[in-house]
């Protein structure tokens, strides 16, 4: 009977009340799951009755629980309220649920009402998952902390996502301007003379670039003369890929409005047209002269006169050896005839970058500019890229961190340098030495003059105010006055980074024993029967022309890719390294290198994040710009930041030189030389290997085997095989 009228009293209450519905009643005690509000009353029922007498009290408590129950508007009316809560209260103190009355009507220790319901929220919620294995959302209407909170984490997170695609769309916008001056510019052009009277030359007075807030050229002059090769160097950041874009858009005056300029710096998009048809249909002419012969052909009685005018203008351009001319220049950066004819989708980034390049030497333009030609050739590629360039006939602007690759096909130096713009005779080397006695003359001629400027400061200070060389101490003022005032020699800025070393010293890291690897059973073999060791004194060199294995072996190493034989033994406590030479796909573009270290590394606080970009040159304003407008060398940068910040074992580093420029590359050196750990390195670079290898490998031929000899013995038999 007792249990019937209490479940009926419960039946009574409204089953909404913000989202929470009214549980069960248990005899050894009135437990409710979800029903908040209700044991949230007899809670304060029971608090009160222990310390107040019923006899004279329980109008009050009646009361004030009624008003309680109204606040939350339960009932519509004033009735319901007061006799739910006498009910209850006959209920609890026949059923012995409440305390024993005591004589003081004061309360023995203070009441939080706020308090008490939060503690009944969480307690009906823990209740309501172990009943039912839900979960319970909170009554967000009552907790009113918990709902600014959340209502502050949403607003943050809607901006954070609006950002991010503001972000994309500015960096697809980029893109997408990047690429029209060199869309527009990839065709043949068959000059016969027009805009010849204007000259080739290149003078543009006064310049200023900026970008954003970074001014990269300030009032400097830009001097480029026809039939000339120059080098165009500098820090990465400085601001050499933007100067060449600019000038390839023509946004400086004294740019020839006849001459052709074309900048090479960005792979053709993956088509189903091959590799040889997107280099031949660059010369529109030819294939229109071509489509307008075959027309003439299919006539019964073709129109002689024009059939012959357009076997003339073919001769003129030389159209008969254009298939001749694309093929050798794809041969030399070794396509092979097979791949020639494959559609262009099927290549990686790298090898769409070489058909862009040999696209542009089959262009032939009046100002060719490439930027950082040699990434991602091999050593067969830029040996012949080399000799290709030394017998060019028109202007060459080149961007390049291979100290050789300048040596060899440059005759000036441009050193872009504190937003000028400075000219130097001859090739990399000769311009070290050129600048370096500059340096060393201007330095003594600055201290020279500060010696002379102190000693008639002197003569000044100790005469000024004697009447007998009063007047020659005026004539000394004067000429001090007059004496111009020689710039003291700026530094550069010394670019170091370092690995950090392992924190325990691991030997071996890896062995490989009898290791072969083909893509598939029955495909060709890309390396067989490999046996090495690594351990943290391993300083090795991989080299070979590409597609000979050299990244595959990488892979295979460490686990990406699996051996089809033999067996590689990991050290399962090292830590590895890897930086790829694609590294830039795996980078977010859109969002900032603080905001990539922290997707790469949730954990880590952002203070040591910043420590560590900083550690590579990224430091400032730098951490907070788009990973997208970041120069090359900084994105390889944000690279070794994520790669090092685990303190790994041992490296393998796939081509780390793309895209750095020359200090920083002498920077990498340095910390490798340093770097307690091991490392092995897939390098066309000479001057990284020669500085860092103690060992040399060589791919090719499905094998990889130990060099006899160091990087100038291979380099030497590479060329033999030209």
């Amino acid at each position: 009977m007792e249990l019937a009228e209490i479940d009926e009293i419960l039946r009574t209450v409204p089953t909404k009340l913000g989202g929470y519905v009214v549980g069960v009643y248990r005899k050894e005690n009135l437990q409710l799951l979800d029903g908040c509000v209700l044991r949230y009353i007899l809670q304060i029922l029971q608090s009160q009755t222990a310390t107040e007498t019923r006899a004279n009290d329980d109008s009050t408590i009646v009361s004030a629980i009624s008003s309680l129950i109204n606040g939350f508007g339960l009932y519509e009316n004033d009735v319901e309220a007061p006799r739910l809560t006498t009910k209850l209260l006959e209920l609890m103190e026949e059923n012995n649920l409440l305390a024993k009355v005591a004589s003081e009507r004061r309360l023995a220790n203070p009441i939080s009402i706020g308090k008490i319901y939060s503690e009944s929220l969480k307690s009906a919620a823990i209740n309501a998952v172990g009943e039912t294995g839900a979960s319970v959302n909170y009554n967000e209407e009552l907790n009113w902390d918990d709902k600014k909170e959340r209502a502050k984490l949403e607003r943050r997170k809607k901006k954070e996502e609006e950002k991010r695609i503001l972000m994309k769309e500015e960096y697809e916008e980029y893109m997408r301007q990047k690429g029209i001056a060199t869309d527009s510019a990839c065709v043949c052009m068959h000059r016969l003379g027009a805009g010849k009277e204007h000259g080739d030359d290149i003078r543009c007075e006064n310049i200023h670039v900026n970008m954003g807030k970074n001014v990269l050229l300030d009032n400097t002059q830009l001097y480029i003369l026809s039939g000339k090769k120059y080098g165009l160097v500098g820090r990465n950041g400085s601001g050499k890929t933007t100067l060449m874009r600019m000038l390839t858009e023509r946004e400086f005056e004294g740019v020839n409005p006849y001459i052709q300029i074309l900048h090479v710096e960005q792979e053709v998009m993956g088509t189903t047209d091959s590799p040889l048809k997107i280099v031949l249909d660059t010369d529109v002419e030819r294939t229109q002269l071509l489509g307008a012969e075959q027309k003439l052909m299919q006539d019964a009685d073709p129109d002689m006169a024009e059939l012959n005018r357009v076997y003339a203008r073919m001769d003129e351009i030389d159209a008969h050896t254009a298939e001749h001319r694309a093929r050798a220049i794809l041969r030399g950066l070794s396509f092979t005839t097979e791949m020639m004819e494959a559609p262009s989708s099927s290549f990686s980034g790298g090898w769409r970058m070489r058909i862009s390049l040999a696209r542009a030497l089959f262009i032939h333009p009046d100002v060719l500019l490439l930027d950082e030609p040699t990434n991602h050739l091999d050593l067969h590629a830029v040996l012949w890229l080399e000799r290709f360039l030394q017998s060019w006939e028109k202007t060459l602007l080149v961007v390049s961190h291979s100290r050789s690759f300048l040596n060899n096909t440059c005759e000036e130096i441009i050193h872009l340098e504190n937003q000028k713009l400075t000219y130097y005779k001859g090739d990399y080397d000769t311009f070290e030495k050129t600048r370096l006695e500059v340096q060393t003359q201007q330095q003594k001629a600055f201290e020279a003059q500060e010696k002379s400027r102190a000693h008639t400061q002197a003569f000044i200070d100790r005469f000024r105010y004697s009447a007998a060389r009063a007047a020659q101490a005026q004539s000394r003022l004067k000429a001090l006055e007059r004496m111009d005032t020689m710039a003291p020699l700026l530094a550069d800025s010394v670019l170091n980074f370092t690995f950090p070393d392992p924190e325990s010293s691991l030997s071996p890291i890896l062995q490989i024993v009898d290791v072969s690897f083909a893509y598939k059973m029955g495909s060709p073999v890309i390396f067989k029967d490999v046996n090495m060791g690594i351990d943290c004194d391993t300083r090795m060199g991989i080299v070979g022309h590409n597609g000979s294995g050299k990244s595959t072996f990488l892979k295979v190493i460490i686990g990406a890719l699996e051996a089809q034989g033999g067996q590689v033994i990991r050290n399962q406590k090292a830590r590895i390294g890897v930086f790829s030479q694609h590294h830039v796909d795996v980078l977010n573009l859109s969002q900032t290198p603080l905001e990539f270290m922290q997707s790469q590394f949730p954990k880590a606080e952002a203070s040591v994040l910043r420590g560590q970009l900083s550690r590579f040159g990224l430091s400032g304003d730098k951490q907070m710009q788009p990973n997208y407008t970041l120069s090359g060398g900084q994105k390889s940068r944000l690279a070794f930041a994520v790669m090092t910040f685990l303190k790994p074992d041992l490296l393998l580093l796939d081509e780390p030189t793309n895209h750095l420029d020359i200090d920083t590359v002498d920077a990498l050196i340095a910390s490798i030389s340093s770097y307690k750990g091991g490392v092995v390195v897939v390098s066309h670079d000479e001057h990284l290997i020669t500085s860092i290898c103690e060992e040399l490998w060589v791919a090719g031929n499905s094998m990889l085997v130990k060099f006899d000899g160091d990087f100038s013995k291979y380099k030497k038999s590479v060329q033999n095989t030209l």
